[in-house]
């Protein structure tokens, strides 16, 4: 048995995939049957399951640093969520990621002024505004002997999580109204959470369900178009997603935006996973046979060699480079975490999870 993941990341048209500000991340933990993680809680019914986090995140245009500060987001959630997914933890764990963040943009900003002071306003923008963007996480536990699993999610702005059956759409949260997309967002800034309050949610999904998790251009699509065909997009290539999104912008059906979507479901019968770090169709495939019962070290953001590296700089609307990581961080996404974290920024990502037996 396996959960089973694919994601697609695509910038506006005609732009470097460098420019995305929209951001995805993922990790499947496997856990021993006495054990919790210490990053997460769990009631009776979940012990011993493993589970899954996921999120995605919108960094604002107008924001410095935006895509840096969304991919931020995804890969301290995926890594080290809050234990208990409410605004109150939420606003505990996220703050000091805000202010770590905070720090590197005004350092950032006012080594770009020093440089050439033709960049007068960085230093104004970075101290008054901070970066900001938009963000959806969740979790799931995998299927219990009934077929049933647990989810639990937390929503800050317009990214969308849809679950689907075989019929269709089974519901979208926070909205399942594609006119209520606007402009001015619900945001997670450096600066603080602002323009809207943090909206959580929980329930059950059966193992033939698919959770879908989009950014705004896409979510709108799907909510006014109610996904058709989406199962099968499970089955695409790169080419074959490519083809599509360019079909839908010059119809003016979806919005010239980054777009993000990550596909989450389960499968009973796991395909074999080949090499376990990336195969010849430009897939990857983790082996977490192996339980873990510690969760990630928070200040490691690991990537795999076979999705781009969660912590590459943006470029911000100006074309500005942002400050190289320091060593630390590119020893840490080098470290334990490459087995179950994997950041997919430009590339269609499956994962496997083989239970053990």
């Amino acid at each position: 048995m396996a959960f089973r993941v694919k994601s697609f990341l695509r910038p506006k048209q005609g732009e470097a995939s460098e420019s995305c500000a929209d951001a995805l991340a993922f990790s499947l933990i496997s856990r021993s049957a006495n054990t919790t993680a210490a990053g997460d809680q769990f009631g009776p019914a979940e012990a011993g399951r493993r589970y899954g986090r996921f999120a995605v995140a919108d960094g604002v245009s107008e924001a410095l640093l935006s895509g840096e500060w969304a991919r931020e987001l995804c890969g301290a959630f995926v890594e080290a969520g809050p234990r208990d997914l409410n605004d109150d933890e939420f606003a505990v764990w996220v703050q000091p990621h805000c202010s770590a963040f905070d720090a590197r943009l005004r350092a950032w900003a006012d080594a770009r002024y020093a440089q050439d002071k033709k960049y007068w306003a960085l230093p104004n923008k970075a101290y008054d505004e901070g970066s900001q963007a938009t963000f959806l996480g969740l979790r799931v536990s995998e299927p219990d002997t009934d077929g049933a699993g647990t989810w639990r999610a937390i929503s800050v702005g317009d990214c969308c999580l849809s679950w689907w059956t075989d019929s269709g759409m089974r519901e979208a949260w926070p909205t399942d109204d594609p006119d209520e997309f606007d402009l001015t967002p619900g945001i997670v800034g450096t600066r603080g959470i602002g323009r809207g309050t943090v909206q959580t949610i929980e329930g059950l999904w059966q193992k033939t369900d698919m959770a879908v998790l989009t950014s705004d251009a896409m979510s709108v699509w799907l909510l006014r178009h109610q996904g058709a065909g989406i199962r099968s997009w499970r089955d695409w290539d790169d080419s074959e997603f490519d083809a599509w999104l360019a079909q839908e912008r010059d119809a003016k059906r979806i919005r010239d935006d980054d777009c993000a979507i990550l596909f989450v479901w389960w499968e009973d019968e796991s395909a074999e996973t080949g090499d376990p770090s990336h195969n010849g169709m430009g897939e990857c495939a983790v082996d977490t046979d192996e339980e873990q019962t510690e969760p990630p070290d928070p200040s490691q953001k690991a990537s795999d060699g076979c999705a781009a590296d969660a912590a590459t700089p943006m470029d911000d609307s100006e074309a500005m480079e942002p400050p190289p990581q320091p060593p630390a961080q590119r020893r840490g996404a080098m470290a334990a975490l490459r087995r179950i974290v994997h950041a997919a920024l430009s590339w269609r990502v499956v994962v496997i999870i083989e239970r053990n037996r």
